[in-house]
C-alpha cells in the first residue's frame, strides 16, 4: 500500500473548550502518564480514577481496568477518544461520569455496565465515525442520575447484546451507519432514530416500553414477537416502505406514518397476525397502511385508527370496539375483504355503527373527495390528485402538460383513451395501475410505480419517446423501457453492424442477433455467426442491459412500442480473466441500462448492487460524445460514486444534475466485484421499483450527482490545453473512505482513448474519483498525479470547484523536477511547465494541509501587506510601514519564533529542519496585525 497520510480532522482538544491536561495512552510503550502537551513530556504521575476535565487520548489497543473509571467518585467532563483502527476495552462499569467517548476507525467494547449522566452542555455519550463499531455487553444506562445518554453513529456500528437493559438512550444514526438490539432486549424511556441509508436490526423479542422508534430508512429487520407497549411509539418517516411481521403486538402504543411531501408518503404493510390493542394508529394524508388479517381490539382503553390517507384492510378483518376518524381525504379501502367483523365499533362519531357504513368488497370516504375523474376536460375535483390515497379514473384524453401531472393510488385508463406525459412531466400511481387506453410518455417524461402497485401489463398500449444523436456518427448507450423491443424496428436508419452489445465474460463487443440473420451493413450483405453474437441472442432488447448504438442523420426521436418495464428487474453481470484496456485495470466491465420509463436514482442503486450487495465496485460509468470523429466507444467517460462524480463541459455550459437521477432509455458501465481474482463470479445485477423517481436530465448528457451524507470534502480538478482538451478528476474525503483502495469509493480511469488525461495515482493505480479517510489530527499529505499531455499547447491545472475542501485544506501543486510549489485556489488556472506531448509520471503531486484549527485566534488583517512561503523560508512585504514585530505559533498556538525587524519586507527560517503549517502574526509600526497561515518543508 502507498504509505500516504490524507485530509485529517484535526483533533486538539483544547480548541474545543477542554483542559490542556492530557492523559495519553501509548500502549505501545506500556506507560500510562500525566502531561501538560499532549504526550511529549511525562510528568510521571501515577493513573487514577479519570477527573479533572481530562481529555485522555487513546493512541494504541488498550484495556481499561478495573477501577479506572471509579463509581461516584469524579463527575466532571472526560473526553476519550481513539483513533484509526483502535481496539478500546472498558472491563468495568462506568457510572455517574459526564464521559464523553469519541471514535474514528476504531472498535471500543463495554464489558460493564454502562450508567453515565450528563445534563445541559454536559450531555454524555459515545460519539463513533469512520467505520467505527461499538458493542454493549451488559445494561446501558442503568446509572443512579440517568439522563439521557446519547449515541450518535456516522458510518459506523452499535451492537447491543441480547436480553440486557437499556434505559434513558437517545440513539442516532447518520449516513450508512447499523444499530442492532439484541434478542430479548429492553427499552425503556429511550429515544431511536434511524436516518437515511443507515440499517436497523430489531432482535426477536426486543420490548419497547415508554420508548420512540423514529424510521427515516427502509433498512429495517423487525423480528418475531416484538412489542410496542406503554406509550411506545413507532415513527414511519417520508418515502418508508416498510414490512412488519404478524407476531409483532402493539399495546397502549402509537403507530403513526407521516408525510413531509404528498408525493412521498410512508407505506407500512402490516402482516397477518399483528395484533393491537388500546392503541392509536395514524394514517394521515398521503400514506398508505396495508393490514392483513387485521386484529384490533379493545381491553381497557378504546382503540382509535384516524385516515386521512389510506387505509388498506384485506382477507379476514377483526376489529372490535375501536373508533374509526376517517377525514375528508381519508379512505378505507375493503375491496379484497373476504370477512368483516366491526363489533361495537364507530365510525366519525360514538353514535354511528361501524357495520352500518364499512363493508367487505367497498370502499368508504365520508365525502367522495378522493374519488378524481377526467372527463370532458375537466376533473370532478378542483385540481388535479395530488395524494397516494387518490383514485383516479381517465375517461377522456389527457395531457400532463396541459392538464396536470397526477400522483394517486388508484389508476385507470378507459379503453382507447390517449394519455400523454409530457417532457418533465409524470404520472404515478402507489396501489393499482390499469390502462386500457393509449399512453405516450415524451422524451424526459415519466411514469412511474411503486413497490406494491398492482399492474396489469397485459393490456392498453404503451409508447415511450426518447431523443438520441441525429448523426450517424454519433453514439448514445441505450437501454430499452419496454420489454420484447426490436432492435432494428427501433432504430430502422441505423446500420446494423453498429448496434454493438458487450459481452462481459469474453470483455468483447458482440451482437444481439439471432445466429443466421442476414443483414445489409453499409451496402454489403453480412450473415452473423455463432462468434458474432452473444449467448441468448434474440434480436430484442435485454430488460436492464445497456445496447453502444450510433444516431442517424434522419430522425433523433426513439418511439419504444410495447408493455413498460416494472417491478424488480435483474440482469446478469459477469467477472472475467480478460482484460483489453490500459487504464481500466481490469477485466470485469459489463454494460446494463435503466430499463424503466422514469429516472432512476442513482443513489439507491448503488446502495441495493454495492453496499447491501457487493456486486460492483469503483463506480457507475457514463459514456458521453466529446471526441472528434471517428466516434467510437471509447469517446470520454463520467463516473459516479458516494464521494460524487466528475462532469464535463458541453457549449462551455457544465453538464451536471442536483438530482442524482439516470434518464429513461440510457444505459452505462458498472464493474463486477471479483476479490479472489477468480473471473468466475456471476451477479444478478438488480433494479426495482423503489429506485424509480421523475426524468431531469437529458439522455445525450451524463451528469455528477447527489448523494446523502453531510461529511464530503471534495474539490474537482481539471486538465486543460489551448485546443479545448478537457479531463477531469474527483479528490475527497468520506467517513467510510480509507487510505487504501476502496471497492466502493475509489473509481479506476475508465480511459477515454484520447491522447489527454489526468488522473490520480495509488498503488501504481490510476484513478478517476479517489477518496480517502479523515483524520483526527492535523496532516499534510501528497497524492501523485498523472498527466498525459495532449500536444505541445500550453496545458493547465485548475480547481473547478470545491465543496467544503478550501473551507478547510489548502492545496499546493508541486512540480519535482522543477522544484516548484504553487498553491492552488478555486478557478486560478496554473500553467505546467511541459512542452512536450506524452505521459507525465512521478513529477506532479498535490499537496493537502489541514490549516483551519490552531490555538492562535484569528484576527482582523489591517496591515496591508502580504506573507507567503517557498520551501522553508518565510517572505513578508508590507506595503506602507515597516514590520516592527513578528511571531511564529505552531497549531497548539505555542510560540516558536519571535523577532523585530524593523524592516517593510525581507524573508526569514525558523530552523533547517522543519516541515508543517505555521501561524505568522506580523505588527507593524502603527500597531496594525496581520496573521497568516504558511506550509513550511525543509527538503
Amino acid at each position: 500500500m502507498k504509505k500516504i497520510t490524507l485530509f485529517t480532522i484535526s483533533f486538539f482538544l483544547s480548541a474545543l473548550g477542554y483542559s490542556t491536561i492530557y492523559q495519553t495512552i501509548d500502549n505501545g510503550g506500556g506507560n500510562i502518564g500525566w502531561s501538560t502537551d499532549g504526550g511529549i513530556t511525562d510528568c510521571g504521575c501515577q493513573a487514577a480514577s479519570a477527573g479533572k476535565q481530562d481529555s485522555i487520548i487513546v493512541l494504541h489497543a488498550y484495556t481499561f481496568p478495573i477501577g479506572y473509571f471509579s463509581d461516584g467518585e469524579i463527575e466532571a467532563p472526560v473526553r476519550v477518544s481513539a483513533g484509526l483502527g483502535n481496539l478500546v476495552l472498558f472491563e468495568d462499569n462506568i457510572d455517574l461520569f459526564k464521559i464523553d467517548i469519541r471514535l474514528y476507525s476504531s472498535t471500543v467494547t463495554f464489558n460493564g455496565k454502562f450508567g453515565i449522566t450528563g445534563a445541559g452542555q454536559n450531555v454524555s455519550g459515545v460519539y463513533a465515525y469512520s467505520g467505527s463499531v461499538v458493542s454493549f455487553n451488559d445494561d446501558f444506562g442503568n446509572g443512579k442520575k440517568q439522563d439521557n445518554a446519547e449515541i450518535y453513529l456516522d458510518s459506523s456500528e452499535v451492537v447491543f447484546a441480547p436480553q440486557i437493559l437499556i434505559k434513558g438512550m437517545v440513539l442516532t444514526t447518520a449516513f450508512s451507519s447499523n444499530v442492532t438490539l439484541g434478542n430479548n432486549d429492553y427499552l425503556e424511556k429511550c429515544w431511536l432514530i434511524n436516518q437515511q441509508n443507515s440499517a436497523l436490526d430489531i432482535g426477536n423479542g426486543v420490548i419497547f416500553d415508554d420508548s420512540e422508534v423514529r424510521l427515516y430508512s427502509n433498512i429495517v429487520s423487525i423480528g418475531n414477537n416484538v412489542k410496542f407497549n406503554t406509550d411506545a411509539i413507532i415513527y414511519f418517516g417520508e418515502n418508508m416502505n416498510i414490512n412488519i411481521p404478524g407476531s409483532v403486538s402493539f399495546n397502549h402504543a402509537s403507530v403513526n406514518l407521516s408525510t413531509e411531501s404528498s408525493a412521498q408518503g410512508a407505506i407500512v404493510n402490516i402482516k397477518s397476525g399483528v395484533v393491537i390493542v388500546d392503541s392509536e394508529v395514524n394514517v394521515p394524508d398521503g400514506t398508505i397502511l396495508n393490514i392483513t388479517d387485521p386484529n384490533i381490539y379493545k381491553n381497557n382503553g378504546t382503540p382509535t385508527i384516524t385516515v386521512d390517507g389510506l387505509l388498506n384492510l384485506d382477507s379476514v378483518i377483526v376489529i372490535t370496539d375501536t373508533r374509526f376518524n376517517v377525514q375528508s381525504k381519508g379512505i378505507i379501502n375493503m375491496l379484497d375483504g373476504t370477512s368483516c367483523d366491526f363489533t361495537g365499533s364507530t365510525v366519525n362519531s360514538n353514535t354511528t355503527d361501524a357495520a352500518s357504513v364499512l363493508s367487505c368488497g367497498q370502499t368508504y370516504n365520508p365525502d367522495n373527495s378522493e374519488f378524481y375523474i377526467w372527463e370532458n376536460g375537466s376533473w370532478s375535483q378542483p385540481s388535479p390528485p395530488n395524494h397516494v390515497g387518490a383514485l383516479v379514473e381517465i375517461r377522456d384524453s389527457y395531457v400532463t402538460g396541459t392538464d396536470g401531472d397526477i400522483l394517486c393510488g388508484n389508476l385507470y385508463i378507459n379503453e382507447d383513451i390517449t394519455t400523454t406525459i409530457s417532457s418533465g412531466g409524470y404520472i404515478r400511481s402507489t396501489s393499482y395501475f390499469n390502462n386500457l387506453g393509449i399512453m405516450t410518455i415524451k422524451n424526459e417524461g415519466s411514469l412511474i410505480m411503486d413497490e406494491n402497485t398492482v399492474f396489469h401489463f397485459d393490456n392498453g398500449t404503451f409508447l415511450v419517446e426518447r431523443v438520441g444523436q441525429l448523426s450517424g456518427m454519433k453514439f448514445n448507450v441505450w437501454s430499452s423501457p419496454v420489454w420484447e423491443e426490436n432492435l432494428l424496428s427501433i432504430f430502422e436508419y441505423t446500420n446494423p453492424c453498429d448496434m454493438y452489445v458487450f459481452e462481459a465474460k469474453l470483455q468483447s463487443w458482440k451482437y444481439d442477433f439471432t445466429v443466421g440473420t442476414e443483414l445489409t451493413c453499409n451496402g454489403n450483405d453480412v450473415v452473423f455467426g455463432v462468434n458474432d453474437v452473444i449467448s441468448g441472442a434474440d434480436g430484442f432488447f435485454d430488460r436492464g442491459r445497456g445496447y453502444f448504438i450510433p444516431g442517424n442523420n434522419v430522425d433523433s426521436i426513439h418511439v419504444f412500442n410495447g408493455s413498460v418495464n416494472n417491478s424488480i428487474r435483474t440482469i446478469k453481470i459477469n467477472t472475467s480473466n480478460l482484460g483489453n484496456q490500459p487504464y481500466w485495470q481490469g477485466d470485469d466491465w459489463n454494460l446494463v441500462g435503466n430499463p424503466y420509463p422514469s429516472g432512476l436514482d442513482l443513489n439507491l442503486l448503488w446502495g441495493e448492487n454495492a453496499i447491501k450487495n457487493p456486486y460492483i465496485t469503483d463506480a457507475i460509468y457514463f459514456w458521453v460524445e466529446t471526441a472528434n470523429p471517428p466516434y467510437d466507444e471509447f469517446g470520454s467517460y463520467e463516473a459516479w460514486n458516494p464521494l460524487g462524480g466528475t462532469y464535463f463541459y458541453d457549449s462551455n455550459e457544465k453538464v451536471n444534475s442536483i438530482n442524482g437521477i439516470v434518464p429513461a432509455g440510457m444505459g452505462f458501465w458498472v464493474y463486477a466485484n471479483d476479490p479472489d481474482d477468480s473471473g468466475s463470479k456471476i451477479y444478478d445485477f438488480k433494479f426495482d421499483n423503489t429506485m424509480r423517481v421523475i426524468n431531469q436530465a437529458p439522455l445525450a448528457k451524463s451528469n455528477h450527482y447527489r448523494y446523502q451524507t453531510s461529511e464530503r470534502h471534495r474539490i474537482w480538478l481539471n486538465l486543460t490545453n489551448d485546443s479545448n482538451g478537457y479531463d477531469q478528476v474527483l479528490i475527497g474525503t468520506l467517513p467510510s473512505a480509507t487510505d487504501g483502495i476502496d471497492a466502493l469509493y475509489d473509481a479506476h480511469l475508465n480511459y477515454n482513448g484520447e491522447n489527454m488525461l489526468l488522473a490520480t495515482v495509488q498503488e501504481n493505480q490510476y484513478f478517476t474519483i479517489n477518496s480517502f479517510a479523515p483524520r483526527i489530527k492535523v496532516d499534510t499529505t501528497e497524492i501523485e498525479l498523472f498527466v498525459m499531455a495532449a500536444n505541445e499547447s500550453n496545458h493547465y491545472l485548475t480547481i473547478d470547484s470545491s465543496l467544503i475542501y478550501l473551507n478547510e485544506k489548502r492545496v499546493f501543486l508541486l512540480d519535482k523536477e522543477k522544484g516548484t510549489e504553487q498553491e492552488m485556489l478555486e478557478n486560478q488556472s496554473i500553467l505546467l511547465d511541459i512542452d512536450t506531448a506524452g505521459k507525465y509520471e512521478q513529477r506532479f503531486y498535490l499537496r493537502v494541509t489541514n490549516s483551519h484549527i490552531t490555538g492562535v485566534a484569528e484576527i482582523e488583517n489591517g496591515l496591508d501587506g502580504r506573507v507567503w512561503s517557498f520551501g522553508n523560508e518565510i517572505f513578508y512585504d508590507n506595503f506602507l510601514s515597516n514590520i516592527s514585530e513578528i511571531t511564529v505559533y505552531d497549531l497548539r498556538g505555542v510560540e516558536i519564533y519571535r523577532s523585530w525587524p524593523k524592516k517593510r519586507n525581507s524573508q526569514f527560517t525558523i530552523g533547517t529542519q522543519v516541515e508543517g503549517i505555521f501561524i505568522v502574526r506580523l505588527k507593524d509600526v502603527r500597531g496594525n496585525m496581520r496573521t497568516e497561515r504558511v506550509y513550511l518543508n525543509s527538503n
